[in-house]
């Protein structure tokens, strides 16, 4: 998504820049018109009629020249002009961007790739190589100030891999998605058969990768600021998690949302191994999710959510690389889950804020595996070394581990400027 967002700035800023030019150069040779023809009004003009014409003629001859240019670009240069953006895109942010099908025209705002490859490489923060079967979207040309609204945009056929380097929940630059330089709106946004395979380093520095496929995807609407938010909450989507599958259901209005997250027998190893804590010594077995969400924007925007873990058929294995107290510490774990035959249900609640996912561009940067992670990795806190606790006792202490979580991430992320 974060190429995407790129991508689509960049093409909405070549298009509403030089329309908006022309504009501004019509209005100035408009205005200098009426100053030559307005009579003398007290002992002293701003202008004199003859300036005021020069001046007229001037931004009038100007603009008709951006407009013809851009009536031969559109006409017979318009692929040409794009690849050119997809080279600026290239040298600011390293996305390196080639497509066999491009058209479209300035004037109506609409703009068509097919057969497109995107890939960055050597990056501090995310590597990706992408291919895109089709990008479709019309832009609204009367949003020339401020925000830029895009009507449609449709998605289809993204496969790929995409690599992020271990990140630091809620920190000030790493794993900030990059700002386009024009922030826009998908008003309605489509997307389908997305194959993408995401890799990277959990918190705990260990590696992981999990498949996901997207069947299809909508997200109504979807701002650029805010783009990881409104996936989450504020999209309908279907498809697969390492080959489980999974659902995202919202319904409601601008006001206030509800949404669901379901996935069905995923395998705890890569969940847990994305996640990180005590979730990566569950070495086999599946997990159903289940998440529950509600929020509405009065004031600060805050989502509150419920989670379920199921987890089925667990086997713990604590890594070789842990320490003596957390091997310690896995005793009662290990217990618990082999007196429920690695069967047992998992619940906590937690409060997220719509600014932890301003720019930001995954779940690590946003805080909320931090938040899965922490709020389970509190058993250990409770349970301590008590290496003689019952499982009953490990049970009741995995409950009130989990319901004390995030205190943190109740607190507003300071608004960050732009640059």
């Amino acid at each position: 998504m974060e190429a995407l967002i790129l991508i689509v700035g960049e093409l909405i800023l070549a298009v509403l820049v030089p329309l908006l030019a022309t504009i501004v150069n019509v209005i100035g040779a408009m205005l200098a018109s009426i100053f030559s023809i307005v009579p003398h009004v007290g002992e002293k003009r701003l202008i004199s009629r003859g300036a005021a014409k020069k001046i007229f003629v001037l931004l009038l001859t100007t603009a008709l020249i951006i407009l013809s240019a851009l009536f031969v670009i559109d006409k017979f240069f318009f692929a040409d002009s794009v690849r050119m953006v997809f080279g600026t895109l290239e040298r600011r942010s390293g996305v390196e961007t080639s497509c066999v099908e491009i058209d479209g025209s300035v004037f109506s705002g609409r703009i068509s790739l097919g057969k497109c490859t995107v890939v960055r490489r050597e990056h501090a923060n995310v590597e990706f190589n992408l291919e895109l079967n089709t990008l479709d979207f019309q832009l609204q040309l009367s949003s020339l100030l401020g925000t830029a609204n895009v009507q449609t945009a449709h998605i289809g056929g993204l496969r790929g891999s995409v690599n992020r380097h271990q990140v630091q929940a809620n920190s000030g630059g790493n794993d900030a998605l990059e700002k386009p330089r024009r922030p826009f709106v998908i008003q309605d946004l489509r997307m389908e058969n997305v194959e993408i395979t995401l890799s990277g380093v959990n918190r705990d520095g260990d590696s992981f990768e999990l498949p996901v496929q997207v069947i299809s995807a909508t997200s109504a609407p979807l701002r650029s600021r805010f783009a990881l938010f409104d996936i989450l909450f504020r999209s309908n989507a279907t498809g697969e998690i390492a080959g489980a599958e999974f659902e995202i259901k919202t319904d409601g209005d601008s006001d206030g949302r509800h949404t669901t997250w379901r996935a069905s027998q995923v395998p705890v190893a890569n969940f847990g191994s994305m996640v990180g804590g005590a979730l990566s010594w569950l070495h086999d077995g599946v997990v159903d999710v289940y998440v529950e969400d509600r929020w509405r924007r009065d004031g600060q925007l805050e989502v509150d959510m419920d989670w379920r873990l199921d987890f089925w058929d667990i086997e713990v294995q604590v890594p070789a690389t842990a320490g003596v107290v957390k091997r310690l510490a896995s005793g009662p774990i290990v217990d618990y889950v082999n007196s429920h035959n690695g069967e047992f249900p998992f619940e906590f609640q937690m409060t997220v804020n719509e600014n932890q996912f301003e720019y930001r561009s995954s779940l690590e940067a946003a805080g909320l595996w931090s938040a899965v992670g922490d709020s389970i990795n509190n058993v250990l806190t409770y349970v301590g070394v008590e290496v003689d606790g019952t499982a009953s006792e490990t049970g009741e202490k995995l409950k009130e581990g989990a319901r004390s979580v995030i205190d943190r991430l109740r607190k507003p992320k300071e608004k960050e400027e732009d640059e």
